[in-house]
């Protein structure tokens, strides 16, 4: 295989019969290779075949995601959390509900997402090896030393700047009132008496999932998770948000969860983690490579007003 071919495409895993069949459609037709000569009715009569097993799960496995295990961490990761818990990214994006650590069972998670990039699996299950030690484990699935993904910076106007980067997560954080002295390297024409930043950066990146009652649904970490599933690992050290009530879900940071709660916690048997490996529920799909941009913009208005 020529390098510029590994350069062009991924492979996709999905999940089919999960997705409203449109949703589907569009995706294949519009964001695969050869995906606008796909025969409609074959992925019509896929889809249905998948989503007709669903609905035999949902008899045949109805609760299966209730009471999914979590297992305290072993003792020689106690050093490591205690790292995670100082770094403040973690404090900053886990501030707003309860959290806990656990060895969390992937297989009777509720997942909400029904993809995964087949190409990005494989590399990280070359940087684990077949049996990682609980270290490599953890720093995995809960890093703190927080690498930087490449980006690409240039501005695009005089109020106008593209951000760049070949990775997904890259997004857009928010926005911040600072005082002067907390810029540093930067002198403008004048006393300046305040300045506004937009910052784009990207996730914490920790593998977390989201408890309600007996439930728990995967919120960040698939690609990971799968990884690890599929080397034969089969707890994974987590942090666990307990939300009390759907009101907090939204906090938890799983807005997709947040959408449809009743969906994931209260439905007979929705998606789960293992049907990721049922052959009978999933297929793979050849997509472009992509990277991400994200552009940011800002307006200025001068006005007089009466004092």
């Amino acid at each position: 295989m020529q390098n510029d071919d590994v350069q062009a495409w991924n492979d996709e895993l999905w999940l089919l019969g999960v997705p409203r069949l449109a949703d589907y459609l569009e995706f294949v037709k519009h964001r695969t290779l050869g995906g606008r000569d796909a025969d409609e009715g074959a992925l019509v009569d896929q889809w249905r075949a998948a989503n007709d097993r669903y609905r035999q799960l949902e008899r045949d496995e109805a609760g299966a995601p209730d009471g999914a295990e979590a297992r305290p961490l072993p003792p020689g990761m106690a050093p490591l959390v205690e790292r995670l818990m100082a770094d403040p990214y973690f404090r900053q994006a886990y501030a707003p509900i309860p959290v806990a650590f656990g060895m969390v069972e992937l297989d009777r998670l509720a997942v909400y997402q029904h993809h995964v990039t087949v190409d990005h699996v494989e590399q990280l299950r070359l940087r684990l090896g077949e049996q990682p030690d609980d270290e490599t484990l953890f720093r995995l699935c809960l890093p703190f030393d927080h690498p930087m993904p490449p980006v690409r910076v240039g501005r695009a106007g005089s109020r106008r700047y593209v951000f760049h980067s070949p990775s997904i997560d890259l997004r857009y954080l928010g926005s911040v009132l600072l005082d002067a002295d907390q810029v540093v390297r930067y002198t403008p024409e004048g006393p300046a008496a305040g300045i506004v930043g937009l910052v784009v950066g990207f996730g914490s990146n920790f593998l977390n999932v989201v408890r309600h009652g007996t439930r728990m649904v995967l919120n960040n970490g698939y690609h990971r998770a799968y990884a690890l599933r599929a080397i034969g690992v089969t707890h994974v050290p987590c942090i666990i948000q307990v939300a009390s009530r759907f009101d907090e879900l939204e906090l938890a940071g799983g807005s997709e969860i947040a959408e449809d709660p009743r969906f994931y916690y209260e439905a007979p048997r929705p998606p789960m983690f293992r049907d990721f490996f049922d052959p009978l529920l999933t297929r793979v799909f050849r997509t472009p490579r992509v990277r991400k941009q994200i552009q940011v913009s800002f307006d200025i208005q001068t006005v007089t007003v009466p004092d």
